[in-house]
């Protein structure tokens, strides 16, 4: 693991050990016995111990030991009951930040988790690819609740599930063996049914991305559902997200729209589309929880893509999956709505 400092991962099993450490009377590891176990310099778990006796998790008795701090752990609950570790993982891994929609899914897992014995993990990959199984070990979760996994990540999650537990969350249905979904299919039917049902034809669908798996799910239901109905679809009405949505929308508006679907992600173009345009027309979007902040234009409808239900549906499966060791977990899809 070149990137990830040998002494962090030192330091993670300490902190791990006292978490879980009976009795705070007996010593812990010595510098020599963490240098075995995790074959690493003494110079790297001097270091280590050095950072946890200056944070107060440690102290030295002379010629006894390394010991518990006693107002660290004393009356800490996971010294009282067990406490399950739940890492939580974003995408890739690798995000620095939090949007509306993340935040609002690390709202929903807290809610869940507040009141049971569960103590949430979160963490930013920063090795290579190739070491992320080791980078994810070298935390010691019980169990992993992943969202919107890129594929890249299924041969660490396969690798994962030999040891752990790891929930998918949000990616398209696939038979997955722990997963809590949508039927992204079936949203995009939904989105198309809203406007057909309307006699709203001439309608255009923001932010196409084949890349995505999601999106082209939802655009597959989309495009059945016209075609289910044996409604022509004009294709020009299928904007890209890799074109200038709120130029390519503000063209469209000018040449008539009967309406418009777009992701919440891109509703901040549409809205500029409309404003400059001066022309309008029903607008649903998918409800990302963060899209519309500052937007003149107000939604019609809204594609609930990711209701509250799927995290709590993760949360407490992995929760009874960990507490319940015959609990059987299997991959929950749930249905969308328009509200």
């Amino acid at each position: 693991m070149a990137n990830i400092p040998e002494y962090m991962r030192v330091r993670q099993y300490v902190v791990d050990l006292v978490m879980s450490h009976p009795n705070i009377d007996e010593r812990i590891m010595s510098e020599r016995e963490l240098c075995s176990q995790l074959n690493v310099a003494r110079i790297t778990a001097r270091r280590a111990l050095k950072g946890l006796i200056d944070d107060g998790w440690l102290y030295v008795k002379p010629g006894k030991g390394m010991f518990i701090h006693s107002g660290r752990y004393r009356n800490y609950a996971t010294s009282m009951r067990k406490f399950y570790k739940i890492m939580i993982i974003l995408g890739d891994g690798k995000n620095v930040h939090l949007d509306g929609f993340c935040m609002y899914i690390m709202e929903q897992l807290c809610a869940r988790f507040r009141q049971l014995p569960v103590l949430l993990q979160t963490t930013n990959l920063i090795g290579e690819n190739g070491q992320t199984i080791d980078e994810l070990s070298m935390y010691r979760p019980d169990g992993i609740i992943w969202l919107r996994p890129p594929q890249t990540m299924t041969p660490t999650i396969t690798a994962m599930r030999q040891k752990i537990p790891v929930c998918v969350v949000g990616n398209t249905p696939s038979g997955d063996e722990f997963a809590a979904t949508m039927d992204y299919h079936a949203a995009g039917r939904l989105a198309a049914a809203w406007f057909l049902d309307r006699n709203y034809r001439c309608t255009a669908f923001a932010g196409h991305s084949p890349g995505s798996e999601v999106i082209s799910s939802v655009m597959d239901g989309w495009l059945e559902e016209y075609a289910e109905r044996k409604i022509p679809l004009d294709r020009s009405l299928i904007i890209s997200d890799d074109e200038d949505i709120d130029a390519r929308a503000g063209m469209l508006l000018k040449n008539g729209l009967d309406g418009l679907f777009v992701f919440g992600a891109d509703f901040l173009a549409i809205d500029s589309a409309i404003t400059s345009s001066g022309k309008t027309c029903p607008v649903v979007m998918d409800e990302n929880y963060c899209g519309d902040y500052g937007a003149k234009t107000k939604a019609a409808a809204k594609l609930l893509m990711f209701p509250p239900e799927i995290a709590a549906a993760a949360a407490t499966a992995m929760f009874k999956r960990l507490s319940e060791p015959d609990y059987s977990v299997s991959e929950v899809i749930f249905k969308p709505e328009i509200i």
